[in-house]
Protein backbone atom coordinates (compact mmCIF):
# COMPACT_ATOMS: atom_id res chain seq x y z
CA UNK A 1 0.00 0.00 0.00
CA UNK A 2 2.82 2.38 0.87
CA UNK A 3 4.57 1.59 -2.43
CA UNK A 4 1.32 2.21 -4.32
CA UNK A 5 0.92 5.56 -2.57
CA UNK A 6 4.45 6.55 -3.54
CA UNK A 7 3.86 5.65 -7.20
CA UNK A 8 0.55 7.51 -7.17
CA UNK A 9 2.19 10.63 -5.73
CA UNK A 10 4.92 10.48 -8.37
CA UNK A 11 2.48 10.17 -11.27
CA UNK A 12 -0.20 12.46 -9.85
CA UNK A 13 0.98 14.68 -6.98
CA UNK A 14 -1.78 15.52 -4.48
CA UNK A 15 -3.56 18.79 -5.11
CA UNK A 16 -2.16 21.44 -2.77
CA UNK A 17 -4.38 23.00 -0.15
CA UNK A 18 -4.57 26.66 0.80
CA UNK A 19 -1.16 28.29 1.26
CA UNK A 20 -0.28 29.30 4.82
CA UNK A 21 2.61 31.71 4.57
CA UNK A 22 4.49 34.15 6.77
CA UNK A 23 6.99 36.56 5.22
CA UNK A 24 10.28 36.62 7.14
CA UNK A 25 11.29 39.76 9.02
CA UNK A 26 12.98 42.05 6.52
CA UNK A 27 16.65 42.81 6.16
CA UNK A 28 17.88 45.75 4.13
CA UNK A 29 18.63 45.03 0.49
CA UNK A 30 20.35 48.28 -0.45
CA UNK A 31 23.33 47.85 -2.74
CA UNK A 32 26.02 48.31 -0.08
CA UNK A 33 24.52 45.52 2.04
CA UNK A 34 23.68 42.92 -0.59
CA UNK A 35 26.55 40.55 0.12
CA UNK A 36 26.02 40.77 3.87
CA UNK A 37 22.31 40.05 3.50
CA UNK A 38 22.85 37.09 1.18
CA UNK A 39 25.09 35.59 3.84
CA UNK A 40 22.54 36.37 6.54
CA UNK A 41 19.71 34.80 4.56
CA UNK A 42 21.82 31.74 3.91
CA UNK A 43 22.27 31.30 7.65
CA UNK A 44 18.53 31.82 8.21
CA UNK A 45 17.69 29.20 5.63
CA UNK A 46 19.97 26.69 7.32
CA UNK A 47 19.35 27.42 11.00
CA UNK A 48 16.34 29.49 11.92
CA UNK A 49 13.29 28.31 10.08
CA UNK A 50 13.97 25.34 7.86
CA UNK A 51 12.14 27.48 5.31
CA UNK A 52 12.06 27.51 1.54
CA UNK A 53 12.71 30.19 -1.08
CA UNK A 54 9.77 29.60 -3.40
CA UNK A 55 11.70 26.91 -5.31
CA UNK A 56 11.93 23.16 -5.45
CA UNK A 57 14.42 21.94 -2.84
CA UNK A 58 14.63 18.18 -2.49
CA UNK A 59 17.38 18.32 0.16
CA UNK A 60 15.49 20.27 2.82
CA UNK A 61 14.01 17.28 4.61
CA UNK A 62 16.44 15.95 7.19
CA UNK A 63 14.57 13.14 8.87
CA UNK A 64 15.83 10.32 6.64
CA UNK A 65 17.24 8.52 9.69
CA UNK A 66 13.70 7.94 10.95
CA UNK A 67 12.68 6.09 7.82
CA UNK A 68 12.90 2.36 7.45
CA UNK A 69 16.30 1.27 6.17
CA UNK A 70 14.95 -0.45 3.05
CA UNK A 71 13.80 2.92 1.64
CA UNK A 72 17.07 4.79 2.25
CA UNK A 73 18.88 3.53 -0.82
CA UNK A 74 15.89 4.18 -3.08
CA UNK A 75 15.50 7.68 -1.66
CA UNK A 76 19.15 8.53 -2.24
CA UNK A 77 18.90 7.41 -5.87
CA UNK A 78 15.72 9.47 -6.29
CA UNK A 79 17.35 12.56 -4.82
CA UNK A 80 20.36 12.15 -7.09
CA UNK A 81 18.21 11.84 -10.21
CA UNK A 82 16.05 14.76 -9.06
CA UNK A 83 19.10 16.97 -8.60
CA UNK A 84 20.09 16.32 -12.21
CA UNK A 85 16.73 17.60 -13.43
CA UNK A 86 16.22 20.33 -10.84
CA UNK A 87 14.75 23.51 -12.28
CA UNK A 88 16.51 26.84 -12.15
CA UNK A 89 15.68 28.57 -8.88
CA UNK A 90 13.95 31.92 -8.66
CA UNK A 91 16.42 34.62 -7.70
CA UNK A 92 14.24 36.33 -5.09
CA UNK A 93 16.20 37.13 -1.95
CA UNK A 94 13.45 36.57 0.57
CA UNK A 95 12.24 33.67 2.63
CA UNK A 96 8.84 32.43 3.60
CA UNK A 97 7.73 30.16 6.38
CA UNK A 98 5.33 27.63 4.92
CA UNK A 99 3.27 25.44 7.21
CA UNK A 100 3.90 22.31 5.16
CA UNK A 101 7.59 21.40 5.28
CA UNK A 102 7.27 19.18 2.21
CA UNK A 103 5.58 21.91 0.18
CA UNK A 104 8.19 21.99 -2.56
CA UNK A 105 9.54 18.45 -2.39
CA UNK A 106 8.75 16.70 -5.66
CA UNK A 107 9.63 13.51 -7.51
CA UNK A 108 12.33 13.27 -10.21
CA UNK A 109 9.55 12.82 -12.79
CA UNK A 110 7.86 16.02 -11.62
CA UNK A 111 11.07 18.03 -11.76
CA UNK A 112 11.85 16.54 -15.18
CA UNK A 113 8.48 17.75 -16.53
CA UNK A 114 9.14 21.18 -15.03
CA UNK A 115 12.56 21.30 -16.70
CA UNK A 116 11.01 20.20 -20.01
CA UNK A 117 8.53 23.09 -19.77
CA UNK A 118 11.40 25.54 -19.34
CA UNK A 119 13.27 24.04 -22.30
CA UNK A 120 10.15 24.08 -24.50
CA UNK A 121 9.76 27.80 -23.77
CA UNK A 122 13.34 28.65 -24.73
CA UNK A 123 14.36 30.60 -27.80
CA UNK A 124 16.43 27.64 -29.01
CA UNK A 125 13.39 25.37 -29.30
CA UNK A 126 11.50 28.14 -31.10
CA UNK A 127 14.29 28.47 -33.68
CA UNK A 128 14.59 24.68 -34.05
CA UNK A 129 10.86 24.35 -34.78
CA UNK A 130 10.95 27.24 -37.26
CA UNK A 131 13.97 25.58 -38.90
CA UNK A 132 12.05 22.30 -39.24
CA UNK A 133 9.11 24.21 -40.73
CA UNK A 134 11.38 25.78 -43.35
CA UNK A 135 12.89 22.35 -44.12
CA UNK A 136 9.37 20.93 -44.56
CA UNK A 137 8.49 23.73 -46.99
CA UNK A 138 11.64 23.03 -49.03
CA UNK A 139 10.78 19.33 -49.08
CA UNK A 140 7.29 20.20 -50.37
CA UNK A 141 8.75 22.31 -53.17
CA UNK A 142 10.95 19.39 -54.22
CA UNK A 143 8.23 16.71 -53.92
CA UNK A 144 5.49 18.93 -55.44
CA UNK A 145 3.31 18.77 -52.32
CA UNK A 146 2.29 15.09 -52.18
CA UNK A 147 -0.29 13.71 -49.74
CA UNK A 148 2.51 12.13 -47.72
CA UNK A 149 4.15 15.54 -47.39
CA UNK A 150 0.92 17.00 -46.01
CA UNK A 151 0.22 14.06 -43.68
CA UNK A 152 3.73 14.33 -42.20
CA UNK A 153 3.03 17.98 -41.30
CA UNK A 154 -0.41 17.19 -39.91
CA UNK A 155 0.82 14.28 -37.78
CA UNK A 156 3.97 16.06 -36.68
CA UNK A 157 1.99 19.14 -35.70
CA UNK A 158 -0.72 17.09 -33.95
CA UNK A 159 1.87 15.32 -31.82
CA UNK A 160 3.74 18.59 -31.17
CA UNK A 161 0.56 20.45 -30.20
CA UNK A 162 -0.53 17.56 -27.99
CA UNK A 163 2.81 17.71 -26.13
CA UNK A 164 2.83 21.51 -26.03
CA UNK A 165 -0.69 21.57 -24.59
CA UNK A 166 0.70 19.49 -21.73
CA UNK A 167 3.52 22.01 -21.31
CA UNK A 168 1.12 24.96 -21.45
CA UNK A 169 -1.11 23.30 -18.85
CA UNK A 170 1.84 22.70 -16.53
CA UNK A 171 3.16 26.21 -17.16
CA UNK A 172 -0.18 27.68 -16.10
CA UNK A 173 -0.20 25.67 -12.86
CA UNK A 174 3.40 26.63 -12.03
CA UNK A 175 2.79 30.31 -12.73
CA UNK A 176 -0.36 30.28 -10.62
CA UNK A 177 1.58 28.77 -7.72
CA UNK A 178 4.34 31.39 -7.96
CA UNK A 179 1.91 34.31 -8.10
CA UNK A 180 -0.17 33.09 -5.16
CA UNK A 181 2.99 32.70 -3.09
CA UNK A 182 4.10 36.18 -4.17
CA UNK A 183 0.71 37.56 -3.14
CA UNK A 184 0.96 35.81 0.23
CA UNK A 185 4.43 37.22 0.84
CA UNK A 186 3.39 40.76 -0.06
CA UNK A 187 0.14 40.52 1.92
CA UNK A 188 1.99 39.32 5.02
CA UNK A 189 4.43 42.22 4.79
CA UNK A 190 1.71 44.73 3.86
CA UNK A 191 -0.07 44.05 7.15
CA UNK A 192 3.15 44.93 8.94
CA UNK A 193 3.51 48.10 6.84
CA UNK A 194 0.02 49.13 7.89
CA UNK A 195 0.60 48.42 11.59
CA UNK A 196 3.91 50.27 11.75
CA UNK A 197 2.81 53.20 9.59
CA UNK A 198 -0.32 53.78 11.70
CA UNK A 199 1.85 53.72 14.80
CA UNK A 200 4.28 56.18 13.22
CA UNK A 201 1.55 58.62 12.15
CA UNK A 202 -0.16 58.36 15.52
CA UNK A 203 3.07 59.37 17.31
CA UNK A 204 3.91 62.15 14.83
CA UNK A 205 4.28 65.39 16.75
CA UNK A 206 4.71 67.87 13.90
CA UNK A 207 2.91 68.45 10.62
CA UNK A 208 4.66 67.65 7.34
CA UNK A 209 4.69 69.82 4.24
CA UNK A 210 3.45 67.28 1.69
CA UNK A 211 3.58 69.74 -1.19
CA UNK A 212 7.26 70.26 -0.51
CA UNK A 213 7.78 66.49 -0.26
CA UNK A 214 6.13 65.81 -3.63
CA UNK A 215 8.24 68.53 -5.27
CA UNK A 216 11.31 67.00 -3.67
CA UNK A 217 10.27 63.54 -4.90
CA UNK A 218 9.85 64.71 -8.49
CA UNK A 219 13.25 66.41 -8.44
CA UNK A 220 14.84 63.37 -6.86
CA UNK A 221 13.54 61.00 -9.52
CA UNK A 222 14.81 63.31 -12.24
CA UNK A 223 18.29 63.94 -10.83
CA UNK A 224 19.35 61.28 -8.33
CA UNK A 225 20.76 58.31 -10.22
CA UNK A 226 21.52 56.43 -6.99
CA UNK A 227 18.01 56.66 -5.56
CA UNK A 228 15.50 53.83 -5.64
CA UNK A 229 14.18 53.29 -9.14
CA UNK A 230 10.75 52.30 -10.33
CA UNK A 231 10.67 48.87 -11.92
CA UNK A 232 10.97 48.84 -15.70
CA UNK A 233 9.11 46.40 -17.96
CA UNK A 234 10.34 47.85 -21.23
CA UNK A 235 11.74 45.36 -23.73
CA UNK A 236 15.50 45.34 -23.44
CA UNK A 237 16.67 43.70 -26.69
CA UNK A 238 15.66 43.31 -30.32
CA UNK A 239 14.24 39.82 -29.90
CA UNK A 240 11.97 40.94 -27.04
CA UNK A 241 10.72 43.84 -29.15
CA UNK A 242 10.02 41.57 -32.13
CA UNK A 243 8.37 39.00 -29.84
CA UNK A 244 6.15 41.70 -28.37
CA UNK A 245 5.07 42.89 -31.83
CA UNK A 246 4.37 39.36 -33.14
CA UNK A 247 2.44 38.50 -29.98
CA UNK A 248 0.21 41.55 -30.40
CA UNK A 249 -0.35 40.74 -34.08
CA UNK A 250 -1.26 37.08 -33.43
CA UNK A 251 -3.55 38.02 -30.54
CA UNK A 252 -5.32 40.85 -32.33
CA UNK A 253 -8.92 40.95 -33.53
CA UNK A 254 -7.85 41.48 -37.19
CA UNK A 255 -5.82 38.25 -37.00
CA UNK A 256 -8.95 36.40 -35.84
CA UNK A 257 -10.99 37.92 -38.69
CA UNK A 258 -8.31 36.98 -41.24
CA UNK A 259 -8.25 33.45 -39.84
CA UNK A 260 -12.00 32.98 -40.23
CA UNK A 261 -12.02 34.69 -43.62
CA UNK A 262 -9.54 32.05 -44.79
CA UNK A 263 -11.76 29.29 -43.40
CA UNK A 264 -14.87 30.57 -45.22
CA UNK A 265 -12.92 30.99 -48.45
CA UNK A 266 -11.77 27.38 -48.10
CA UNK A 267 -15.38 26.24 -47.56
CA UNK A 268 -16.42 28.08 -50.71
CA UNK A 269 -13.63 26.44 -52.69
CA UNK A 270 -14.98 23.02 -51.70
CA UNK A 271 -17.47 23.19 -54.60
CA UNK A 272 -14.59 23.25 -57.07
CA UNK A 273 -14.21 19.73 -58.45
CA UNK A 274 -10.82 18.12 -57.85
CA UNK A 275 -9.46 15.06 -59.68
CA UNK A 276 -9.26 12.26 -57.11
CA UNK A 277 -8.33 9.70 -59.75
CA UNK A 278 -5.55 9.59 -62.32
CA UNK A 279 -4.95 11.71 -65.45
CA UNK A 280 -6.06 8.75 -67.60
CA UNK A 281 -9.10 7.93 -65.43
CA UNK A 282 -10.14 11.22 -63.79
CA UNK A 283 -12.61 11.21 -60.91
CA UNK A 284 -13.83 14.75 -60.32
CA UNK A 285 -15.14 15.22 -56.79
CA UNK A 286 -16.42 18.19 -54.80
CA UNK A 287 -15.53 18.53 -51.09
CA UNK A 288 -12.94 15.80 -51.61
CA UNK A 289 -10.36 14.31 -49.26
CA UNK A 290 -7.72 16.49 -50.89
CA UNK A 291 -9.83 19.56 -50.16
CA UNK A 292 -9.97 18.58 -46.49
CA UNK A 293 -6.26 17.81 -46.51
CA UNK A 294 -5.45 21.38 -47.61
CA UNK A 295 -7.15 23.03 -44.65
CA UNK A 296 -5.74 20.47 -42.24
CA UNK A 297 -2.25 21.30 -43.46
CA UNK A 298 -2.87 25.06 -43.26
CA UNK A 299 -4.29 24.89 -39.74
CA UNK A 300 -1.46 22.52 -38.76
CA UNK A 301 1.06 25.23 -39.68
CA UNK A 302 -0.90 27.84 -37.72
CA UNK A 303 -1.15 25.58 -34.68
CA UNK A 304 2.54 24.73 -34.84
CA UNK A 305 3.63 28.37 -34.92
CA UNK A 306 1.08 29.57 -32.35
CA UNK A 307 1.72 26.89 -29.71
CA UNK A 308 5.51 27.17 -29.88
CA UNK A 309 5.39 30.96 -29.90
CA UNK A 310 2.86 31.10 -27.04
CA UNK A 311 5.03 28.81 -24.89
CA UNK A 312 8.06 31.00 -25.65
CA UNK A 313 6.41 34.37 -25.09
CA UNK A 314 4.82 33.17 -21.85
CA UNK A 315 8.18 31.95 -20.61
CA UNK A 316 9.91 35.23 -21.44
CA UNK A 317 7.10 37.33 -19.98
CA UNK A 318 7.20 35.34 -16.75
CA UNK A 319 10.99 35.70 -16.55
CA UNK A 320 10.67 39.46 -17.06
CA UNK A 321 8.03 39.73 -14.34
CA UNK A 322 10.13 37.66 -11.93
CA UNK A 323 13.19 39.85 -12.50
CA UNK A 324 11.21 43.02 -11.84
CA UNK A 325 9.47 41.32 -8.92
CA UNK A 326 12.88 40.89 -7.30
CA UNK A 327 13.51 44.64 -7.61
CA UNK A 328 10.09 45.38 -6.13
CA UNK A 329 10.59 42.80 -3.39
CA UNK A 330 13.85 44.49 -2.37
CA UNK A 331 12.19 47.91 -2.10
CA UNK A 332 9.25 46.39 -0.24
CA UNK A 333 11.67 44.77 2.19
CA UNK A 334 13.61 48.03 2.62
CA UNK A 335 10.35 49.80 3.48
CA UNK A 336 9.56 47.24 6.18
CA UNK A 337 13.12 47.47 7.55
CA UNK A 338 12.90 51.27 7.67
CA UNK A 339 9.49 51.22 9.36
CA UNK A 340 10.77 48.81 12.00
CA UNK A 341 13.85 50.98 12.51
CA UNK A 342 11.93 54.23 13.09
CA UNK A 343 9.48 52.38 15.37
CA UNK A 344 12.15 51.63 17.96
CA UNK A 345 13.50 48.58 16.14
CA UNK A 346 10.20 46.75 16.18
CA UNK A 347 10.77 42.96 16.02
CA UNK A 348 7.24 41.54 15.98
CA UNK A 349 6.90 38.80 13.37
CA UNK A 350 4.97 39.41 10.18
CA UNK A 351 1.50 37.94 10.28
CA UNK A 352 0.68 34.49 8.97
CA UNK A 353 -1.69 34.79 5.99
CA UNK A 354 -3.83 32.11 4.37
CA UNK A 355 -4.02 32.32 0.58
CA UNK A 356 -7.13 30.58 -0.66
CA UNK A 357 -7.14 28.70 -3.94
CA UNK A 358 -9.31 29.84 -6.82
CA UNK A 359 -12.89 28.80 -5.91
CA UNK A 360 -14.30 26.16 -8.29
CA UNK A 361 -17.72 24.54 -8.58
CA UNK A 362 -18.23 20.85 -9.31
CA UNK A 363 -17.85 21.12 -13.10
CA UNK A 364 -14.83 23.37 -12.77
CA UNK A 365 -13.25 20.97 -10.27
CA UNK A 366 -13.58 18.21 -12.88
CA UNK A 367 -11.91 20.51 -15.42
CA UNK A 368 -9.14 21.28 -12.93
CA UNK A 369 -8.62 17.58 -12.26
CA UNK A 370 -8.27 16.94 -15.99
CA UNK A 371 -5.74 19.78 -16.24
CA UNK A 372 -3.92 18.37 -13.20
CA UNK A 373 -3.64 14.95 -14.90
CA UNK A 374 -2.46 16.42 -18.20
CA UNK A 375 0.15 18.65 -16.57
CA UNK A 376 1.74 15.95 -14.40
CA UNK A 377 3.47 12.59 -14.69
CA UNK A 378 0.29 10.59 -15.27
CA UNK A 379 -0.40 12.58 -18.43
CA UNK A 380 3.15 11.88 -19.63
CA UNK A 381 2.77 8.13 -18.96
CA UNK A 382 -0.57 8.03 -20.81
CA UNK A 383 1.02 9.80 -23.79
CA UNK A 384 3.93 7.33 -23.87
CA UNK A 385 1.50 4.39 -23.80
CA UNK A 386 -0.60 5.85 -26.64
CA UNK A 387 2.39 6.57 -28.87
CA UNK A 388 3.84 3.11 -28.14
CA UNK A 389 0.54 1.46 -29.09
CA UNK A 390 0.41 3.51 -32.27
CA UNK A 391 3.90 2.42 -33.26
CA UNK A 392 3.00 -1.16 -32.36
CA UNK A 393 0.10 -1.32 -34.83
CA UNK A 394 2.12 0.24 -37.63
CA UNK A 395 3.16 -3.14 -39.08
CA UNK A 396 -0.39 -4.50 -38.83
CA UNK A 397 -1.66 -1.49 -40.83
CA UNK A 398 1.27 -1.77 -43.25
CA UNK A 399 2.42 1.76 -42.34
CA UNK A 400 -0.34 3.12 -44.58
CA UNK A 401 -1.68 6.66 -44.83
CA UNK A 402 -4.57 5.56 -42.63
CA UNK A 403 -2.05 4.51 -39.95
CA UNK A 404 -0.46 7.92 -40.13
CA UNK A 405 -3.85 9.54 -39.66
CA UNK A 406 -4.65 7.45 -36.54
CA UNK A 407 -2.26 9.36 -34.28
CA UNK A 408 -3.31 12.63 -35.86
CA UNK A 409 -6.95 11.82 -35.09
CA UNK A 410 -6.21 10.95 -31.47
CA UNK A 411 -4.01 13.95 -30.74
CA UNK A 412 -6.36 16.21 -32.70
CA UNK A 413 -9.43 15.20 -30.70
CA UNK A 414 -7.63 15.34 -27.36
CA UNK A 415 -5.97 18.62 -28.34
CA UNK A 416 -9.42 20.00 -29.16
CA UNK A 417 -10.54 19.35 -25.58
CA UNK A 418 -7.23 20.67 -24.22
CA UNK A 419 -7.78 23.94 -26.05
CA UNK A 420 -11.08 24.53 -24.25
CA UNK A 421 -9.61 23.44 -20.91
CA UNK A 422 -6.62 25.74 -21.34
CA UNK A 423 -8.87 28.72 -21.98
CA UNK A 424 -11.24 28.02 -19.07
CA UNK A 425 -8.46 27.38 -16.55
CA UNK A 426 -6.42 30.36 -17.73
CA UNK A 427 -9.43 32.68 -17.59
CA UNK A 428 -10.44 31.56 -14.10
CA UNK A 429 -7.06 31.59 -12.38
CA UNK A 430 -5.90 34.78 -14.11
CA UNK A 431 -8.98 36.70 -12.98
CA UNK A 432 -8.57 35.30 -9.47
CA UNK A 433 -4.87 36.27 -9.36
CA UNK A 434 -5.63 39.75 -10.67
CA UNK A 435 -8.28 40.26 -8.00
CA UNK A 436 -5.71 39.28 -5.37
CA UNK A 437 -3.25 41.85 -6.66
CA UNK A 438 -5.97 44.49 -6.87
CA UNK A 439 -6.50 43.75 -3.17
CA UNK A 440 -2.81 44.57 -2.63
CA UNK A 441 -3.28 47.74 -4.68
CA UNK A 442 -6.17 48.74 -2.41
CA UNK A 443 -3.94 48.10 0.62
CA UNK A 444 -1.23 50.26 -0.93
CA UNK A 445 -3.67 53.10 -1.51
CA UNK A 446 -4.71 52.82 2.13
CA UNK A 447 -1.05 53.12 3.17
CA UNK A 448 -0.62 56.29 1.09
CA UNK A 449 -3.82 57.73 2.57
CA UNK A 450 -2.64 56.90 6.09
CA UNK A 451 0.63 58.71 5.46
CA UNK A 452 -1.29 61.61 3.94
CA UNK A 453 0.44 61.41 0.56
CA UNK A 454 -2.02 62.84 -2.01
CA UNK A 455 -1.34 60.29 -4.78
CA UNK A 456 -4.04 58.06 -6.30
CA UNK A 457 -2.95 54.65 -7.58
CA UNK A 458 -4.58 53.49 -10.80
CA UNK A 459 -6.10 50.12 -11.60
CA UNK A 460 -5.33 48.46 -14.95
CA UNK A 461 -8.03 48.99 -17.53
CA UNK A 462 -8.62 47.70 -21.04
CA UNK A 463 -9.55 50.45 -23.49
CA UNK A 464 -13.26 50.32 -24.32
CA UNK A 465 -12.85 50.28 -28.09
CA UNK A 466 -15.26 48.33 -30.28
CA UNK A 467 -12.50 45.88 -31.13
CA UNK A 468 -11.71 45.24 -27.48
CA UNK A 469 -15.40 44.89 -26.59
CA UNK A 470 -15.79 42.23 -29.29
CA UNK A 471 -12.62 40.50 -28.08
CA UNK A 472 -13.83 40.52 -24.46
CA UNK A 473 -17.15 39.03 -25.56
CA UNK A 474 -15.44 36.28 -27.57
CA UNK A 475 -13.05 35.58 -24.68
CA UNK A 476 -15.90 35.23 -22.19
CA UNK A 477 -17.76 32.76 -24.43
CA UNK A 478 -14.66 30.68 -25.19
CA UNK A 479 -13.64 30.58 -21.53
CA UNK A 480 -16.96 29.39 -20.14
CA UNK A 481 -17.07 26.06 -18.31
CA UNK A 482 -19.99 25.01 -20.52
CA UNK A 483 -17.75 25.43 -23.57
CA UNK A 484 -15.56 22.68 -22.14
CA UNK A 485 -18.61 20.47 -21.66
CA UNK A 486 -19.68 21.12 -25.26
CA UNK A 487 -16.19 20.19 -26.47
CA UNK A 488 -16.50 16.77 -24.78
CA UNK A 489 -19.91 16.24 -26.41
CA UNK A 490 -18.54 17.19 -29.84
CA UNK A 491 -15.61 14.79 -29.48
CA UNK A 492 -17.92 11.95 -28.46
CA UNK A 493 -20.09 12.69 -31.52
CA UNK A 494 -17.09 12.69 -33.84
CA UNK A 495 -15.83 9.40 -32.36
CA UNK A 496 -19.25 7.80 -32.97
CA UNK A 497 -19.33 9.15 -36.54
CA UNK A 498 -15.80 7.97 -37.36
CA UNK A 499 -16.50 4.57 -35.81
CA UNK A 500 -19.58 4.14 -38.01
CA UNK A 501 -17.28 4.61 -41.03
CA UNK A 502 -14.70 2.21 -39.54
CA UNK A 503 -12.20 5.05 -39.10
CA UNK A 504 -11.55 5.29 -42.83
CA UNK A 505 -9.36 8.04 -44.25
CA UNK A 506 -12.45 10.16 -44.99
CA UNK A 507 -13.84 9.60 -41.47
CA UNK A 508 -10.58 10.61 -39.83
CA UNK A 509 -10.26 13.72 -41.96
CA UNK A 510 -13.83 14.72 -41.04
CA UNK A 511 -13.01 14.17 -37.35
CA UNK A 512 -9.78 16.15 -37.64
CA UNK A 513 -10.87 19.12 -39.74
CA UNK A 514 -13.41 20.93 -37.49
CA UNK A 515 -11.41 20.23 -34.34
CA UNK A 516 -8.21 21.65 -35.82
CA UNK A 517 -10.03 24.75 -37.09
CA UNK A 518 -11.57 25.49 -33.69
CA UNK A 519 -8.36 24.66 -31.82
CA UNK A 520 -6.45 27.09 -34.05
CA UNK A 521 -8.98 29.81 -33.28
CA UNK A 522 -8.78 29.12 -29.56
CA UNK A 523 -5.03 29.47 -29.52
CA UNK A 524 -5.28 32.90 -31.14
CA UNK A 525 -7.75 33.87 -28.40
CA UNK A 526 -5.38 32.44 -25.79
CA UNK A 527 -2.52 34.59 -27.12
CA UNK A 528 -4.72 37.67 -26.84
CA UNK A 529 -5.81 36.76 -23.29
CA UNK A 530 -2.17 36.22 -22.31
CA UNK A 531 -1.22 39.64 -23.68
CA UNK A 532 -3.95 41.34 -21.67
CA UNK A 533 -3.15 39.40 -18.48
CA UNK A 534 0.56 40.17 -18.83
CA UNK A 535 -0.06 43.89 -19.32
CA UNK A 536 -2.47 44.01 -16.36
CA UNK A 537 0.05 42.23 -14.14
CA UNK A 538 2.86 44.56 -15.15
CA UNK A 539 0.74 47.67 -14.64
CA UNK A 540 -0.45 46.52 -11.20
CA UNK A 541 3.07 45.66 -10.08
CA UNK A 542 4.31 49.04 -11.32
CA UNK A 543 1.64 50.86 -9.29
CA UNK A 544 2.49 48.80 -6.20
CA UNK A 545 6.14 49.66 -6.66
CA UNK A 546 5.34 53.36 -7.05
CA UNK A 547 3.55 53.35 -3.71
CA UNK A 548 6.52 51.68 -1.97
CA UNK A 549 9.01 54.18 -3.41
CA UNK A 550 6.84 57.11 -2.29
CA UNK A 551 6.41 55.69 1.21
CA UNK A 552 10.10 54.83 1.59
CA UNK A 553 11.26 58.30 0.56
CA UNK A 554 8.52 59.95 2.65
CA UNK A 555 9.69 58.16 5.80
CA UNK A 556 13.35 58.59 4.94
CA UNK A 557 12.97 62.34 4.51
CA UNK A 558 10.64 63.12 7.41
CA UNK A 559 11.27 60.52 10.10
CA UNK A 560 14.94 59.59 9.88
CA UNK A 561 17.36 61.97 11.51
Amino acid sequence: MQAFRKVRNILLPPRKNDIRLRCAIAVRYSEDNNEQNRSLLSEENENDYGVVTGTIDVNEKNNETERESRFLFIKKIGLYISSKFERQKEDIKNVEELEDEEYYISSPLDTFIGAAVDIAGSIYVLFIVLGLLIAWIVWGCISHGTDTWQIVMQDGQSIQTYVWNTFLMRQQMDNDEKLLILYGRLKSRSLTHKRLLEKLVENRSTSIDLESFLKYENDRQANDENSKKLIDFRNKNLYDKISYIVSNILGSLPAVFIYWAGIFIWIGCGKIKVNEGTPDAPILTSFSNSWQMYINTATAIELLITTVFLENVRNRANDSILIQTETFNNIDSDLEFLLREVNENDSIENEMVVVKRCPRDMIQRCISFYAHVVGNGLGLVISICVFSAWLGIGNLMHWSANWWLVIGSYTGLVGFIDGFVLREVFFSITNYEQNKFLDLLSDSQELLDTAGIPVDLESPKIEKTWGNKISIFINSICSNKWSVVVSFVIVIGLVIFASSLLWSETAQLVANTPTMIIEGFFLLILVQAHNWASEERKFTLSELNKSRVLLYNYIKKNHVS
